[in-house]
C-alpha cells in the first residue's frame, strides 16, 4: 500500500499514525530507502506495509477521528 504524504509531516509522524507506534519509523524508512531525518515533501507516495501494524486501537482512532499527525512546527501564517 502507499501513503500519500501530508503537508508537514516527517517520518516518525507517519509511522505513528500508520502503525500506531514510532519504533516502526526505522522499518518505514528502510521500505522506502531514506533516512528517519529525511525531510518529506508533501504529495510524495511513500510504501507502508500494514502487516507491520502494531496498536491497531491507536491506528483506528486517528482514522476514525480524521486526525493528521503532522508535528512539522512550521507556521503557515
Amino acid at each position: 500500500m502507499t501513503y500519500t504524504v501530508k503537508q508537514g509531516q516527517n517520518l516518525l509522524d507517519i509511522a505513528i499514525q500508520i502503525y500506531g507506534d514510532v519504533s516502526k519509523v526505522f522499518d518505514l524508512a528502510r521500505a522506502n530507502g531514506l533516512d528517519i531525518g529525511t525531510s518529506l515533501v508533501a504529495g510524495i507516495e511513500i510504501e507502508i506495509d500494514e502487516s507491520k501494524i502494531v496498536k491497531p486501537k491507536i491506528v483506528k482512532y486517528f482514522s476514525d477521528n480524521q486526525i493528521i499527525i503532522a508535528t512539522d512546527g512550521t507556521d503557515s501564517q
